[in-house]
C-alpha cells in the first residue's frame, strides 16, 4: 500500500498489526499510525475479527512545515502513537465529529488540527521485530537491504535457510503477503 498522501490510521477494534516500511507495529483499540507520502505500508490480519478505524488521507503538499509528525522522521520509524485513554476517548470522539458532514470548512479545518494537536500529545513506543521469528526477520531484513538489486524470492529464502515453499508459508502467516509481493512494493515505494 503505497500513496502520495499523508495517511492517519486510528484503531478501534480487531486481530490486527500494521506493517510501515519494515517495522512490524503491535496494534489495539485507540493505537495510531501515521504515513507520510511514498512510506510502504499495510495491514497485517491475524483472523477474521471484526476489524473497524478510522482512515484519514490527506495531502500535506506544501505544508509539510506544519507537519513535522509526519516529515520530521526516518522512514518506517516513529509511525505508531499511543495516547492515553482520556486523549484516545477524545480522538475516537473527533473522529465522529469529523464524519458528519457540516458543510463548514473553518470547523473542518479545526477538527482535524486539533487532531493533529492530540496526536503531538502521544508517545512513540520504542519496539522491535522480536515478536516475528528470526527466519522471517533476515528475510526482511535481506530484501530491504537489497531490494533494489535484481534479488529472487529463491535468494531470499537462501539467506533465510528455509525453502522458497517454507519462506512463502510463513510469510503469508506473520505478513500477509507474499515475498514477491513484498518486493515489488518495496521497489515500487522506493
Amino acid at each position: 500500500h503505497i500513496h502520495q498522501e499523508c495517511e492517519i490510521y486510528i484503531n478501534l477494534s480487531g486481530d490486527v498489526s500494521f506493517m510501515v516500511e519494515d517495522r512490524i507495529y503491535p496494534i489495539k483499540r485507540g493505537s495510531v499510525i501515521i504515513t507520510r507520502p511514498y512510506e510502504y505500508h499495510h495491514c497485517i490480519y491475524h483472523s477474521d475479527a471484526l476489524h473497524e478505524h478510522f482512515w484519514i488521507l490527506f495531502s500535506a503538499k506544501g505544508n509539510e512545515a506544519l507537519l513535522d509528525l509526519f516529515f520530521n522522521r526516518k522512514n518506517g520509524e516513529d509511525n505508531l502513537i499511543i495516547l492515553d485513554d482520556e486523549k484516545t476517548d477524545a480522538l475516537i470522539e473527533l473522529c465522529h465529529t469529523m464524519c458528519i458532514d457540516n458543510n463548514d470548512k473553518i470547523k473542518d479545518y479545526y477538527n482535524f488540527f486539533s487532531l493533529l494537536s492530540l496526536l503531538k500529545e502521544g508517545t512513540t513506543p520504542e519496539l522491535n521485530n522480536s515478536n516475528y521469528s528470526r527466519d522471517i526477520n533476515t528475510a526482511l531484513r535481506f530484501i530491504n537491504n537489497h531490494f533494489f538489486e535484481n534479488i529472487t524470492v529463491s535468494q531470499v529464502a537462501n539467506t533465510s535457510n528455509m525453502s522458497v515453499n517454507t519462506l512463502e508459508r510463513k510469510f503469508q502467516k506473520a505478513l500477509n503477503t507474499r515475498p514477491y509481493n513484498y518486493i515489488r512494493e518495496k521497489r515500487l515505494a522506493n
